[in-house]
């Protein structure tokens, strides 16, 4: 089974300084970001692979260099699934499944990566619109489930 890197990593997000403060990025300078591998091969033998993010600020030639640092945020989803969390309850010594509740899109995988706390890089409405972050994933329930599946 092939898994390609864009899918892989469902999502993937850049953001550089000044894009938190909601002013407009400079239109000289351009994020080229790539990923070591494009495509990972899942068998029954795979135990894991290392990807590496790579990337670089692409400058026109009238641009001069900003003095300043640039703050990096890197994001791995991996595909949504709709889980189901169950509660198991002691009935006569055995423990069974009572109250289920299904989730609606939790990734399979997630990963937050930055140089900074994200307080610091982005405003709480960006982190939020773009889902940076645990307490930004607003995992929501799709329904309750009756009985166990």
């Amino acid at each position: 089974m092939t898994m390609p890197g864009a899918r892989f990593l469902a999502f993937l997000f850049i953001a550089a300084a000044g894009l938190a403060a909601g002013i407009k990025p400079s239109q000289a300078e351009k994020l080229v970001a790539a990923l070591s591998q494009e495509t990972v091969f899942i068998r029954s033998n795979f135990t894991g692979t290392a990807l590496t993010l790579f990337g670089a600020i692409e400058r026109d030639a009238a641009t001069v260099g900003r003095s300043g640092t640039y703050d990096l945020v890197s994001v791995v989803r991996g595909p949504n699934e709709w889980p189901v969390v169950r509660r198991k309850q002691k009935f006569s010594g055995i423990w069974l499944n009572r109250d289920a509740i299904r989730f609606r899109g939790i990734p399979t995988y997630y990963s937050v990566q930055s140089n900074r706390s994200l307080s610091l890089v982005a405003d709480e409405s960006v982190l939020q619109r773009y889902e940076i972050g645990l307490t930004n994933l607003g995992f929501q329930p799709a329904q309750p489930i009756m009985e166990a599946e």
